[in-house]
């Protein structure tokens, strides 16, 4: 799971990724959803969860409201969220394309590049969508420290050692 996130990281360096940068992952809950999420906070960038259950009019507004360059998924969800994207984003098929990352990350690696790790803690971890029960949906930039702060509270509230485990019930794209 590391050395795949570290090499997607490299790879969507390449492609521009960057603190703040926003990368959509429409992915079912997979190996490809961790290694996205992982992959994209590696580069610097921040996530955006587009579940593939929501409706075609949820999904086109949310990728083209964060105007995400990048747009990660599967490839059974590949054709639909391109025709739901305005703008000119890449969309990679991370199930289907995997061999053309490697090759890009190892092509990297042999020239000696190296994962940028400027990130910041005011910096973006990840954007997400209300509901939209008060009409449009609103996108909500959570910044790392936000993050980092929310787990500082619940290990003081809920101490967790390593005997404990946590049971994840709500889908990705639920904060």
């Amino acid at each position: 799971l590391y050395d795949r996130s570290c090499d997607l990281a490299l790879y969507l360096q390449s492609l521009g990724v960057q603190p703040d940068s926003l990368v959509g992952l429409c992915v079912e809950r997979s190996l490809e959803m961790m290694v996205g999420i992982m992959g994209t906070e590696q580069a610097g960038g921040a996530y955006l969860p587009a579940d593939p259950s929501y409706p075609d009019d949820r999904l086109a507004y949310m990728l083209q409201d964060s105007r995400a360059e990048v747009v990660l998924t599967q490839e059974k969800f590949k054709a639909r969220v391109g025709s739901l994207l305005e703008q000119d984003a890449t969309v990679i098929a991370l199930d289907q394309q995997w061999p053309e990352i490697q090759k890009c990350a190892d092509a990297l690696k042999a020239r000696g590049v190296e994962l940028r790790r400027d990130v910041t803690p005011r910096d973006v971890s990840y954007l997400i969508y209300t509901s939209g029960s008060t009409g449009k949906p609103k996108g909500v930039l959570v910044e790392h420290q936000a993050l980092v702060n929310r787990i500082h509270w619940m290990q003081k509230r809920y101490p967790l050692d390593q005997t404990d485990m946590v049971l994840q019930k709500t889908p990705y794209s639920f904060d």
